[in-house]
């Protein structure tokens, strides 16, 4: 019951923040009230590609991430190549939630809050791809497609 306690009021303060983001702006624009940056993880050595989600694709996110069941802690993997997708949603006023989606893991961060949530179709990962579907090159967004529809799960 602690747990998803916790689950519960982590995505309240996620949903607080994310819930009157901008619409779709540069990432590296002038951000004026919250915001829901997404990164792609993928690269070593130079920039991960990198977008801001409209006001409309934060409130779907929100609304994704609290359809998924809880799950305990998992450390995700890291190396080389893809490590999944980092949202960080920020405010003017400091306020700050990390959501990371990997191989249907999803890590949400908010200050001492951590919660794990359990994505078996890796759903929020597919739909952060094709949000940033745009931003992506080509052959960037065809490699991550095939890492995503894989039928790697937790």
């Amino acid at each position: 019951m602690k747990a998803f306690s916790r689950i519960g009021a982590l995505a309240m303060a996620i949903g607080t923040i994310v819930c009157c983001s901008d619409e779709r702006a540069p990432a590296t624009g002038g951000a004026r009230g919250p915001q829901a940056r997404v990164e792609l993880d993928l690269f070593s050595g130079r920039p991960n590609p990198a977008w801001v989600l409209s006001a409309a694709d934060a409130r779907t996110l929100q609304a994704m991430l609290e359809s998924l069941s809880p799950r305990p802690a998992l450390e995700q993997a890291s190396g080389l190549g893809y490590r999944g997708f980092v949202v960080k949603i920020s405010t003017d006023t400091g306020e700050a939630a990390t959501v990371r989606a990997y191989k249907g893991i999803v890590r949400q961060d908010m200050g001492a809050l951590v919660a794990y949530r359990h994505d078996a179709e890796r759903q929020i990962e597919k739909w952060l791809l094709q949000t940033g579907r745009p931003t992506l090159d080509p052959q960037t967004y065809e490699i991550v497609r095939k890492e995503v529809t894989s039928n790697e799960k937790h």
